[in-house]
């Protein structure tokens, strides 16, 4: 709203002022918003008040015309560290007369109104000034392990409900010492209205237990903690977001336990440094990359590994030539690191959680899982409202690409659309699919990213994804309009959306798979559309009812069109071909007539009875799937891969490493190793070609060539059928950076523009958002139907 300059008598600015409401909405709770508008109040000699509201932050400025135009710019450009500012709503009132001072006003409780989850603040890395006050010993804060400030520390893992005041997060049951109180009402002190301030006096503990979970150590737990490491032990440690597992990274024994207690034979740990030097030491780093790791958000990045590791990689990471770095983030790891000095090694440092359960966020849970399991507990007793996992990021040469989005990242959100209309708009809930689960809400044309929930396999999983999404829509405000699905209706995701709209009486909305994949690019993206959206993962439903996977795809916001599709390849054993890539090696075999090397190359004891199926052909037992997905398992297997996979996307990832480490002649990177016959892109000429190569490194290189010079073909030949030149790249197999690359470059000189994820992972992580920005955008019109044509 445009300021009407109404002026009147009394308050600042004398006999001519004005006054001005400003609600602001953004990043501004938790940041150290409130202090910043006070000292920029007193400043500019205006008066009024700001307070925490369920949106944002609330502000009345009363002061002469221009101050008030100074004091806005202000606003718009010194914000603290960490501050965002997405809107501001203006609106004048009648100057109040006789007023005097700029204070911050108690925040403003909505009651049954609900709140703003998006105004809530991601947990972040402590900051240099508080790692200054932990080593100083003439700090009353040295050696404290939760010290925190305005631009440090938890923020979503402790909110209970916004505005964030320390009343509504975990921290209230701690009432500060007349010292933090003081600081806390000091305009002029750093920690002025921080709501996670605290002290050794008035702040949570931390201290050891022995694995048994008795013998309570408040003194000396440090020393006992990094005794217990450099011992070969295995420790829960408590975190930001959860409880880790903890051991040397090169003690082989210690990471055979850790890999026992979760059930992941081979799927790769992350490990932490010490410090940048230290990483550096295990992988290539960029400049870019170290940004990465000393950044707020603390991710662990995916780098290429250093050759003669002081670490066992081929236990951390089996099979693969990268490596997950990160760096401590809280004060009680940097503490761990600084009381060992040089002698405490790189550590593996995962969550801890038996594979395919929650992260352990409180101490009965990590003693119900760890109970004598481990040689410690070190804990600390700020309690965690909201448990989350690390992010994960890989480090690519055109900046950073998420694979997990949430410690660090969540809660996030931004502008996918319209703003805010007269009327108040649809409200839509997309709740993702079956695995990588990520909720997302759209309100108002902002897209609020939840965390990273997981794989919906296991029960208390599914029972986590409840809670969380339940006490989101608590403090949100109420129920959504819509609910966003995939369309397989049996995804525990589907079943939880369809349940939820009967006892709700909302419409629930299925978008097809593949089509969420490409619309989360769109959504973060800023793109509306037509364009080609080249779908490539392992598995999803369509909307013939047949597995897809390879798919190109017409879309824009009103729905979307197949264009295209991977040639379908049989899939012996359903799910079975999943974790058993030979099946699909077989399959493939079969397919160029030659089943009978499958004998000869796998081992496998049912070889004989799949290709027998393969010759029968008996659909039942043999579902046909267009996956990118499957036909990466296939190369896999003709190759020489593992006949047994022990997590999704092995077989890929290892091939991908394999890749790397190949080349291809010049003269077989000129071949023709697909067809493409009326949208139907066919790679058996490079299975046939697979099948006879003796290096895997060589054929993993021309595989990923070969696919990225046929995908490249696909694209350019309907670009010239539909005059569309913007292909999307999206789903689980893009996360394949080689691959990615290589598309890059074939596309790149052609004209086409080529978009991939940002802010958003690839994978399904991303779903969530595409399901619900392609219901929010078609709200206006007809959604009971799939948004999908065959």
């Amino acid at each position: 709203m445009t300021a009407s300059g109404q002026k009147t008598a009394g308050g600042a600015g004398g006999l001519r002022a004005s006054r001005r409401i400003f609600e602001v909405e953004g990043r501004v709770q938790g940041v150290g918003f409130r202090p910043f508008v006070l000292r920029l109040a007193r400043r500019l000699r205006v008066t009024g008040f700001v307070a925490n509201t369920l949106r944002g932050v609330r502000l009345e400025v009363q002061g002469e015309e221009e101050s008030l135009g100074a004091f806005l710019e202000g606003l718009k450009s010194e914000g603290p560290p960490g501050a965002r500012i997405d809107r501001i709503d203006q609106r004048d009132r009648s100057p109040k007369k006789g007023e005097r001072g700029f204070f911050i006003r108690k925040s403003r409780d909505g009651g049954e109104e609900g709140g703003n989850p998006s105004s809530l603040l991601p947990d972040s890395a402590v900051c240099s000034d508080c790692l200054r006050e932990l080593f100083d010993p003439e700090n009353r804060r040295y050696r404290y392990p939760l010290i925190s400030c305005s631009a440090c520390g938890p923020r979503y893992s402790i909110a209970l409900r916004p505005p964030f005041d320390r009343c509504r997060t975990t921290l209230r049951r701690f009432p500060l010492c007349e010292m933090c109180r003081r600081e806390y009402a000091d305009p002029e002190d750093r920690r002025y209205h921080a709501q996670t301030i605290g002290c050794p006096d008035c702040g949570p503990k931390t201290w050891f237990l022995e694995g048994s979970g008795r013998g309570e150590r408040r003194e000396g737990y440090l020393e006992e903690a990094v005794a217990r490491l450099l011992s070969g032990g295995v420790l829960a440690i408590k975190g930001l977001g959860g409880f880790h597992l903890a051991c040397d990274a090169g003690n082989r024994q210690a990471i055979e336990r850790i890999r026992r207690l979760k059930n992941r034979p081979d799927k790769p740990l992350a490990v932490m440094a010490g410090s940048l030097e230290a990483a550096r030491n295990l992988a290539v780093i960029s400049s870019g990359g170290g940004r990465l790791l000393n950044s707020p958000e603390s991710p662990i990045v995916l780098f290429p590994a250093r050759k003669d590791l002081p670490v066992a990689l081929d236990r951390i990471s089996p099979g693969l030539d990268r490596i997950g770095l990160f760096l401590p983030s809280t004060p009680l790891q940097h503490l761990m690191f600084g009381e060992a000095g040089d002698r405490l090694p790189p550590l593996v440092m995962t969550s801890a959680n038996p594979e395919g359960v929650p992260i352990a966020a409180g101490l009965d849970e990590a003693l119900l899982f760890f109970r004598r399991k481990v040689d410690g507990f070190l804990v600390h007793g700020r309690p965690i409202r909201e448990r989350q996992d690390d992010s994960l990021v890989v480090d690519s040469p055109r900046g950073p690409v998420l694979l997990r989005r949430s410690r660090g990242f969540v809660p996030g959100s931004f502008s996918v659309g319209r703003g805010r209309s007269a009327s108040p708009g649809p409200v839509v809930l997309g709740v993702g699919g079956h695995q990588k689960v990520a909720p997302c809400r759209i309100r108002n044309g902002q897209a609020l990213l939840l965390p990273h929930l997981g794989d919906l396999t296991d029960p208390g999983s599914r029972e986590a994804f409840r809670e969380t999404l339940l006490r989101f829509l608590e403090s949100d405000g109420g129920r959504p309009t819509h609910l966003a699905c995939d369309l397989h209706p049996d995804f525990p995701s589907s079943r939880e959306a369809y349940a939820w709209g009967e006892e709700w009486g909302i419409l629930v909305v299925p978008v097809q798979h593949h089509h969420a994949h490409v619309a989360s690019v769109m959504a973060d993206r800023g793109l509306s559309g037509p364009v080609l959206g080249l779908a490539l993962d392992g598995f999803g439903l369509g909307a013939d009812g047949s597995f897809w996977g390879g798919e190109l795809l017409r879309v824009d916001r009103s729905g979307s069109r197949r264009l295209g599709h991977f040639a379908p390849l049989p899939v012996p054993g359903g799910e079975r071909a999943f974790r058993e890539p030979w099946r699909m090696g077989a399959a493939a075999l079969h397919s160029i007539g030659r089943g009978d090397l499958a004998l000869r190359r796998f081992r496998a004891p049912l070889v004989a009875d799949v290709l027998s199926l393969l010759d029968r052909g008996e659909n039942r037992l043999l579902p046909k799937s267009s996956s990118a997905g499957r036909l990466f398992d296939a190369a896999y297997a003709l190759l020489g891969g593992r006949e047994r996979l022990s997590y999704e996307g092995q077989g890929a990832m290892e091939l991908e490493s394999w890749a790397r480490k190949g080349r291809v002649a010049p003269g077989e990177r000129a071949g023709r190793f697909h067809r493409i016959k009326s949208g139907i892109l066919d790679f058996r000429p490079v299975m046939a070609r697979l099948a006879g190569e003796a290096s895997r490194e060589t054929g993993a290189r021309l595989f990923h060539e070969a696919l990225a010079t046929g995908l490249g073909e696909w694209v350019l030949e309907e670009r010239e059928r539909t005059g569309l030149g913007t292909v999307v790249l999206s789903g689980g197999v893009f996360q394949n950076r080689l691959l990615a690359e290589l598309l890059r470059q074939r596309l790149g000189k052609t004209g086409i523009r080529v978009v991939e994820p940002g802010r958003v992972p690839a994978n399904d992580g991303g779903l969530a958002l595409g399901q619900a920005w392609v219901v929010w955008a078609a709200a206006g019109g007809s959604i009971r139907k799939p948004f999908v044509e065959g």
